[in-house]
């Protein structure tokens, strides 16, 4: 994830590498640990998938909500038929 840590309000982007997947759909959940709209994303493999060399680049906003979090953001990246690989990151600034 970048940049690091995740600043609320403002633009994040996660990076996915799976050689061994490529163009492949990938399911991606990531909590920024917080509640309310947009706290949780939700990446279905219909909508987001790997490209011929095996890289994903997920472009987002961070929620305002996670504003100086105490919570790590977490979450998991699974490429369809592939392992499940999870996701955790320092608290939202």
């Amino acid at each position: 994830m970048s940049p690091c840590p995740q600043a609320a309000g403002q633009g994040g982007q996660l990076h996915v590498y799976a050689r061994h997947y490529k163009n492949t759909g990938v399911n991606i959940i990531i909590n920024f640990g917080c509640s309310g709209d947009g706290c949780t994303l939700d990446f279905t493999p219909d909508s987001t998938q790997l490209d011929g060399t095996g890289n994903l680049y997920l472009s987002y906003t961070v929620p305002a909500a996670a504003a100086n979090s105490q919570v790590n953001i977490t979450g998991f990246i699974q490429p369809q038929g592939g392992p499940q690989v999870p996701i955790v990151a320092a608290p939202v600034q």
